[in-house]
């Protein structure tokens, strides 16, 4: 049956072409009985369709690229470059030279005792003491400071953590708190508040500084440029106050610690606690070591995240360390500073290996073992 198109006025009456015909005809059973809604909506989906497609393909490409299949000269390989600092699983990462388990190549120093680091790890795997937030003043600090500390830098962290260790009772942080002598905001601490807090304490006969801590005490200023005579207070809380001012917000290297949170690398870790040890020492002496150090990195880790294959330096000097390098090797030995801290990172992979844990929360296993067995542990 042929078909031809209506007659028109004026117009000359053509058969179309067959192909163009029974394609027509074709479709025009789906369709006809289709609403003008319902074309509008598959005429939508089939656009939307088509924009998929053309995504998929720029993601694909874009993958390409990315996984180095277009080099740019014949036999080069353009493979990514691994990043000491690059993030990996959290089971994966180093304190030593911050890359994974079979990548790294440091090694302790040799003659080390495998059977103490092995029965540390054994006991780490019973022990309720998991981790540093099971003691009591570090539990007490991350409730209170945790959600507070998440937008403050580093630099104000490690001065409230300096705070917290000299005076480390639950009931003066809160106080801290709520009285406002924690500003949360530059300039970071009202000392006339915090003085207040600690001396309406003292004379209450409240306990201020525990007894669980090596004591560090302010016992000089050194006389700064530009100043002729040094006026260090007689009070032991007001004393006690100034140390804290000196050594947790004068003496900090604040410059670094802003780059290390805006890139966090090995370098700037290192030459942040190396440069505030140094700072401190040239402002005073008496109030800060290798011990209260190693505290305040404590805290600073309960209520912040901290990458630990940024670790590149650690106080090697605390007394639970100083005796496990000689529970480790016998005889003296002369190991520096890079010595011991392998040391540290050998007991950390180890019992990382057991259990997974973070840098802090090993190493606090040496001093834990050694309180249990004198009885002086004070748990959560």
């Amino acid at each position: 049956m042929k078909y031809y198109a209506p007659y028109k006025a004026g117009a000359v009456a053509q058969a179309p072409d067959a192909h163009k015909t029974r394609r027509m005809m074709k479709l025009l059973p789906r369709f006809i009985n289709m609403t003008p809604e319902q074309l509008q909506r598959r005429r939508k989906r089939k656009n939307q369709q088509e924009h998929r497609r053309q995504c998929r393909k720029e993601i694909s490409r874009e993958a390409k690229k990315q996984k180095g299949r277009t080099p740019k000269h014949r036999g080069e390989k353009n493979k990514k470059k691994r990043i000491a600092t690059e993030r990996s699983l959290k089971r994966k990462d180093r304190p030593c030279c911050g890359l994974r388990y079979d990548k790294c190549t440091c090694k302790a120093p040799p003659g080390m005792r495998v059977k103490p680091v092995n029965a540390l790890a054994k006991r780490f795997l019973y022990t309720p003491l998991n981790t540093v937030q099971d003691t009591t003043d570090v539990s007490a600090w991350q409730d209170l400071m945790r959600d507070r500390c998440k937008a403050l830098p580093t630099s104000a962290i490690l001065g409230y953590s300096y705070i917290h260790v000299v005076f480390n009772q639950q009931g003066l942080l809160k106080a801290m708190v709520k009285e406002k002598a924690f500003i949360f905001r530059s300039p970071w601490v009202d000392w006339k508040k915090l003085e207040k807090i600690i001396g309406r304490n003292k004379k209450q006969k409240r306990v201020i500084r525990s007894s669980n801590f090596h004591a560090a005490t302010l016992q000089n200023v050194m006389l700064q440029s530009g100043h002729s005579k040094v006026n260090v207070p007689k009070s032991g809380v007001a004393r006690d106050v100034l140390a804290c001012k000196l050594v947790g917000f004068a003496a900090m290297p604040v410059v670094v610690c802003d780059l290390y949170d805006s890139a966090p690398s090995r370098d700037l870790w290192k030459a942040m606690l190396q440069q505030w040890l140094s700072q401190v020492n040239r402002t005073c002496t008496g109030a800060m070591g290798h011990y209260y150090m190693k505290c305040c990195l404590d805290r600073l880790f309960a209520v912040k995240d901290i990458n630990s294959g940024t670790v590149s330096w650690w106080p090697t000097q605390c007394p639970s360390y100083v005796t496990w390098y000689k529970n480790l090797y016998r005889g003296s030995k002369d190991f520096d500073e890079e010595d011991h801290f392998q040391i540290l990172c050998a007991i950390y992979r180890k019992l990382n290996g057991a259990r997974c844990c973070s840098f802090p929360d090993a190493l606090a296993q040496t001093c834990w073992s050694m309180k249990e067995e004198k009885g002086t542990l004070e748990l959560k």
